[in-house]
C-alpha cells in the first residue's frame, strides 16, 4: 500500500511516480531516496531515472526489460522501492549549518532587496538566518543547491541581467528559494551574502535533497579565517 503517491505510464517506454500534495521536504527526502536506491537496484532495461519537483520519472527499453509485460515489471519494481522508501526516509534527514558573511562588501546586491522590501539590512539578515531551510534539489548544469522556504517577506526576482563573475559560495535568492553557485559563474540572482569556498565545496559533496539547512551569520574576519582554515567549522549536526 502507497502512502502519498501514484504510480502510472505515460507512454510504453517510462512510467511517472507522481508525489501529492503540495511541494515539501518530505517529498523531496521520498523522492531522492527511491531515485538513490533505484541506480543502486537497476533493472536491466532502464535507461534513465529523472527527478523533478513533485514526480519521479523512470525511462526503459522494452526489449531490454523483456517478458511478456514490460510495463508491468517496471511498475512492479517501483512499487517495491517505494514501500521501502516509506519507511527508511524518516532516519536520514541531516541538519547541515552553513556559514554566511553577509557584509555588503562581498553582498553586492543585499541593499537593493532591503529596499525592494522596505526593510533594512539588519532585517533581511534576520530573516534569512531565522527560517530552517531544506535542500530542494541539485541543479542538473551546474551542481547548484537550490534550497527551498526563503520567508516571502524577503522574495525577489531574477536580475534582468546577469552579475558577471560571481564569485564561489556566493549566495543568491529568487522568489522562494536560495541558490549557491559552486562554480565562478555568471548568474541572475539577487546576491545577499556568500559562504567561504572550502567550507561550501564540503557540504556540496555531502549535502543531499531533503537534507535541513540552518544559516549562520557571521562577519568578514571569520569569514576570511575560515577561508583558510575550513576545518574550524562544524557544518553537520
Amino acid at each position: 500500500m502507497n502512502t502519498g503517491y501514484t504510480i502510472y505510464s505515460i507512454f510504453d517506454d517510462s512510467v511517472i511516480v507522481m508525489f501529492e500534495g503540495d511541494f515539501s521536504r518530505e517529498t523531496v527526502r521520498k523522492m531522492y531516496h527511491a531515485a538513490r536506491k533505484m541506480n543502486e537496484r537497476m533493472l536491466p532495461g532502464i535507461s534513465e531515472i529523472v527527478p523533478s519537483f513533485t514526480t519521479l520519472t523512470v525511462y526503459y527499453d522494452p526489449e531490454k526489460v523483456g517478458g511478456k509485460n514490460p510495463e508491468e515489471t517496471v511498475q512492479n519494481w517501483i512499487q517495491n522501492i517505494m514501500e521501502e522508501t516509506d519507511a527508511a526516509v524518516k532516519d536520514e534527514a541531516r541538519l547541515i549549518q552553513l556559514p554566511i558573511c553577509y557584509d555588503p562588501e562581498i553582498a553586492p546586491d543585499l541593499m537593493k532587496v532591503a529596499k525592494q522590501n522596505r526593510l533594512s539590512v539588519d532585517e533581511i539578515i534576520q530573516i534569512h538566518t531565522n527560517e530552517q531551510y531544506f535542500i530542494s534539489f541539485i541543479g542538473f548544469s551546474l551542481h547548484i543547491p537550490f534550497i527551498g522556504g526563503n520567508n516571502h517577506r524577503i522574495a525577489v526576482e531574477k536580475k534582468l541581467t546577469q552579475n558577471i563573475h560571481l564569485p564561489v559560495g556566493s549566495v543568491g535568492i529568487s522568489e522562494s528559494k536560495t541558490g549557491i553557485y559552486p562554480v565562478k559563474t555568471t548568474g541572475e540572482w539577487q546576491i545577499i551574502g556568500r559562504t567561504p569556498q572550502n567550507i561550501f565545496q564540503k557540504i556540496v559533496s555531502f549535502g543531499q535533497p531533503g537534507d535541513e539547512v540552518r544559516f549562520i551569520p557571521i562577519p568578514l574576519d571569520t569569514f576570511a579565517e575560515l577561508c583558510h582554515h575550513p576545518d574550524d567549522w562544524e557544518f553537520a549536526v
